[in-house]
């Protein structure tokens, strides 16, 4: 999309609408054939691993799909599992099974990729390696002190609905 300092816009327009296309079709059309698919192969087949394996298909397909608009394949593995997520027919033994193959093979996967594709070298600019700094700063900061706040004030709105009012 973008190279030696300027922007495709030609390439940035097709993945913006491409990506708008994917995910109105993902979640009214998508959303009625991946529940079909795997209520048909529950009802079809005893094992549940092709279940498991129909699910996989699904998330390629869609991971595959935004590739080929020029989007991150992570994008369409995670609106895949939105979509599976909230199949009426998937139990929570084939939820765990999934859960456990993509904790341990997918997650590193995607990992190590990511790891691939970074240029630390970036990082001997010291204005670069200053605006990197504030951001992780930005983002630990929000990220441990969020949970934190949240809790407290659903704490206090807790206290003040069970407190007895005074006599």
């Amino acid at each position: 999309m973008a190279s030696s300092g300027t922007i495709d816009f030609r390439s940035v327009s097709f993945a913006i609408l491409g990506t708008l296309l994917f995910l109105a079709v993902s979640f009214t059309i998508g959303r009625r054939l991946v529940f079909g698919l795997i209520r048909w192969t529950n009802d079809h087949f005893v094992s549940e691993f092709a279940v498991i394996t129909v699910i996989l298909l699904i998330m390629v397909a869609m991971a595959l799909t935004t590739y080929l608009i020029g989007m991150q394949t992570v994008l369409g593995a995670f609106v895949a599992g939105i979509l599976i997520g909230e199949s009426p027919i998937l139990t929570r033994h084939i939820d765990e099974q999934l859960r456990g193959l993509i904790v341990a093979l997918f997650m590193p996967v995607f990992f190590g990729l990511s790891g691939l594709g970074a240029d630390l070298t970036i990082l001997k600019d010291p204005n670069l390696l200053l605006l990197a700094g504030g951001l992780i700063v930005i983002a630990s900061v929000g990220k441990f002190s969020a949970p934190s706040s949240a809790a407290s004030s659903v704490s206090s709105a807790a206290r003040n609905r069970w407190r007895s009012p005074a006599p």
